[in-house]
């Protein structure tokens, strides 16, 4: 990728899968509509269930000039104001720890990782994760793009 000097617009748009019901996913691209991320979710009665988060590796860390962009916080911050929204305070889901910095990741964003919650899933290991809306006071990260259903 180029290098570039003027800061980049991200559109953050969230959709429902038509063929599963109460799944949702979050999507981030450029302005020019390339994807470069998304979280994908379920809303369940009493809370969400995180599928997958995933960001193109060259927009992990990205940053021009000294305008960082925090695509990864953003998809999460956009699906916990969903939740909160839908009356639902309690995240979970699962990770692949052997994926480097998930775990960092997960936890400079407010999500517990007790080490006590390995499970095995198709022969790897992957290890649970929660976050309390309830304990959440404000967002960790703000936005200003329109979010189309």
């Amino acid at each position: 990728m180029e290098e570039q000097k003027e800061p980049m617009e991200f559109k953050y748009s969230l959709r429902r899968y038509r063929l599963k019901p109460n799944h949702y996913k979050i999507t981030c691209s450029t302005h020019a509509h390339a994807p470069v991320g998304f979280v994908w979710f379920e809303l369940n009665n009493k809370k969400i269930c995180l599928h997958n988060i995933f960001v193109e590796k060259q927009y992990r860390r990205f940053q021009i000039g000294d305008k960082k962009y925090h695509i990864g916080s953003t998809l999460l911050s956009i699906m916990e104001n969903f939740a909160k929204s839908h009356n639902i305070h309690l995240i979970e889901g699962k990770f692949y720890p052997s994926i480097e910095g998930a775990r960092d990741f997960y936890e400079k964003n407010g999500y517990v990782v007790p080490n006590a919650t390995r499970t095995w899933a198709n022969y790897d290991e992957t290890w649970t994760l929660y976050k309390d809306l309830h304990q959440t006071i404000s967002p960790k990260t703000t936005f200003t793009n329109e979010m189309s259903k």
